[in-house]
């Protein structure tokens, strides 16, 4: 019973179009896909929560994050350098000058 209550939390949270950030990235690390599916798709997602979703497990996930509009393509090419296909659907081969320190969003 008590996980139903939290998928109901979940689910209110994610229809609100004015959810903070704090509920976002709290639900951000759900075991459940569709909940961070969701989040991968909220319009109130921010840079840093798109960023933590564009490395996760889940192709789809990443491939709403890539399509998100607030996904800017500077984020994308990094991504790309360090393995991922544009669509972040799929991994390609890193760019093996590139250093770790440079993954991060400046």
């Amino acid at each position: 019973m008590k996980p139903l209550k939290i998928q109901n939390r979940s689910n209110h949270v994610l229809k609100q179009s004015e959810a903070s950030a704090d509920q976002l990235h709290k639900l951000a690390s759900s075991t459940s896909p569709e909940v961070r599916l969701a989040v991968a798709r909220h319009p109130a997602a921010t840079l840093d929560l798109l960023a933590l979703l564009a490395t996760d497990g889940i192709k789809e996930i990443r491939g709403l994050v890539a399509r998100h509009p607030k996904t800017k393509m500077a984020d994308l090419q990094r991504l790309v350098r360090a393995g991922s296909t544009l669509d972040l659907m799929g991994l390609s081969d890193p760019d093996a000058s590139m250093q770790h320190r440079k993954l991060a969003p400046s």
